[in-house]
């Protein structure tokens, strides 16, 4: 099933509904499901879009933005911003489960790793693997994924609560019941939901020669 919200009237797309439009509230034909408010619409305009901490994903959603919305909130440049406030960071048993999982290299004290090519420090790290620690530790930040590879990709889209800054699309795994919020206006569903919206956008795109 793929679920479209536009904008704050909520409108959803269901398959089951034979891919018509319908807003929440609306009487349901014969055969069809009656759309009811739910809890999608309900965190989409969370208070948390207006005060400080605006673009911290709320719990449920996945959050990706396609296009430069600011700065302050933002990490485009993730070696950067690793080893000049990540690294330096405590890391948690969690973070060194990360770590063996992304890399296959094993935390060691006083922010070394060790993996099949040798001994090294933190910032010897993967993009991909810096990546998401950036997220782990920065939940109310936007962070660039656009240089993760499909094996980080896969681990961000198995999360919620998390804020992406993607400029293109990619071929990941994305569960059915995983809930996406692109550029905090429409939300999908699924991998079909995901694809769905790309394919759109770049209609977008085309019709604004962008």
């Amino acid at each position: 099933m793929i679920i479209i919200k536009k904008s704050r009237e909520c409108y959803y797309n269901l398959r089951e509904n034979g891919g018509n439009l319908y807003k929440v509230g609306d009487k349901a034909h014969k055969g069809e499901k009656r759309l009811k408010k739910g809890v999608v619409h309900d965190k989409i305009f969370h208070k948390a879009f207006y005060d400080k901490e605006r673009y911290k994903a709320v719990v449920g959603l996945i959050y990706v933005y396609t296009y430069k919305q600011g700065e302050e909130d933002w990490i485009f440049e993730n070696d950067w911003y690793f080893n000049l406030y990540t690294s330096n960071e405590k890391f948690t048993a969690e973070d060194e489960a990360v770590i063996w999982q992304i890399d296959h290299a094993k935390l060691k004290k006083d922010k070394h790793i060790e993996s099949k090519y040798g001994i090294g420090t933190v910032r010897n790290l993967s993009s991909g693997c810096k990546t998401m620690l950036n997220i782990m530790k920065n939940p109310h930040k936007v962070v660039n994924a656009d240089e993760c590879g499909k094996n980080v990709l896969d681990l961000l889209f198995s999360m919620d609560s998390i804020s992406l800054y993607m400029t293109r699309p990619e071929r990941i795994h994305i569960e059915d019941g995983v809930e996406i919020c692109f550029n905090r206006t429409e939300v999908v569903r699924g991998r079909k939901g995901y694809e769905y919206w790309w394919s759109e956008e770049y209609k977008r795109r085309d019709a604004n020669d962008l």
